[in-house]
């Protein structure tokens, strides 16, 4: 298999590979965890695309109403296995009934707020996904619905923990909102809650300040990824795990 940053599919939109960014004393690794939107409406060719990358696992990070209504297709790929670890519930971005009364849709709305308050209301979240990653056998993909919010954080600290710099994350975070446009333009004319919803309202918006926001905060709180995952209470073992795993050594 020649593997790539991005992998073009008939069902998705923003599926890539954490591979191939610098990190100390090599690269990260191609082919061993995956970050995308929903695997949703594949087609048979999809399949052999998914059986062409050997995924073995695909962890959903969405909650159980979501799952429910929105099943995750790659789990009924013979060889994959589903896993869910979901945030604590909180009302969604896009819902009135926030703290403060701000929507994702709300100009002054902005998602690096919002994901450091994710992150610091589910520390057991982070654990279990780290857990989860480290000890995997085999290929993982993991998704939320438009693979950019709970996706990206945790695609930040997978990275963080593995070395790469935070403009890399950054960027990483940030190609979302050109590969997700065709997804956005459907949820614009199928979802009521986005119709005549403005292009550049903030729900859409993966500007590289958000994360960078998360970022710093995770610098300046507990000196990084590392130590706020350790903070989480994981383990020494199981990062140096999750580095083995997704490292290459120059």
């Amino acid at each position: 298999m020649e593997y790539t940053r991005r992998y073009l599919m008939d069902g998705l939109h923003n599926l890539r590979d954490l591979g191939g960014y610098a990190v100390p004393g090599g690269i990260t690794r191609f082919g061993v965890l995956l970050r995308s939107d929903l695997p949703w409406h594949l087609t048979e060719d999809d399949g052999k695309r998914f059986a062409a990358l050997e995924v073995r696992h695909t962890l959903d990070l969405r909650d159980v109403d979501e799952s429910e209504s929105m099943p995750d297709e790659l789990a009924l790929l013979r060889g994959v296995t589903y896993r869910q670890i979901a945030m604590k519930k909180v009302p969604r971005a896009v819902a009135r009934n926030r703290p403060g009364g701000l929507s994702a849709f709300d100009e002054a709305f902005f998602w690096g707020d919002e994901y450091i308050r994710m992150l610091e209301d589910n520390h057991p979240w982070a654990k279990e996904c780290a857990e989860f990653l480290a000890a995997a056998e085999g290929t993982v993909l993991f998704h939320c619905f438009t693979g950019k919010d709970r996706t990206g954080i945790l695609a930040a600290l997978i990275l963080g923990v593995c070395g790469a710099s935070t403009e890399d994350i950054a960027a990483d975070y940030s190609v979302s909102q050109l590969y997700l446009r065709p997804m956005y333009r459907w949820m614009r004319e199928n979802i009521p809650d986005f119709a005549a919803r403005a292009e550049n309202a903030p729900f859409f918006s993966t500007a590289g300040e958000n994360i960078l926001a998360v970022c710093d905060h995770l610098e300046n709180e507990y000196g990084g990824a590392e130590r706020f995952l350790r903070e989480c209470g994981v383990g020494a073992d199981t990062l140096d795990a999750l580095r083995r795993r997704m490292i290459k050594k120059a």
